[in-house]
């Protein structure tokens, strides 16, 4: 029997955000998993909401390419520290 080359990172009805651009989606967006599948390696269903407010569902996605919400959350935050901290050095030089 195969070995699975991934492990399962969200399950069904799961909130998750796009982590990269994917075609179309960019990344932050916020969606929702409707299908996780796979023997060999995990794929994910899901539909994201454009910032418009359409819908777009994407299959086949990988889990390094999605994030749940509070990481997403949590790397946003740490991204706009690192920022500011960076404006504020470049300020006093």
């Amino acid at each position: 029997m195969a070995q699975r080359k991934d492990e399962y990172r969200f399950k069904r009805n799961d909130k998750v955000v796009a982590a990269v651009d994917l075609p179309g989606i960019p990344a932050g967006t916020p969606g929702k998993v409707w299908i996780v599948n796979g023997f060999t390696w995990v794929r994910y269903h899901v539909e994201f909401e454009l910032p418009d407010g359409t819908k777009v569902e994407r299959s086949s996605l990988h889990n390094d390419w999605l994030m749940g919400r509070d990481e997403w959350a949590t790397r946003e935050a740490a991204r706009a520290r690192e920022a500011r901290l960076a404006a504020r050095s470049a300020q006093t030089v």
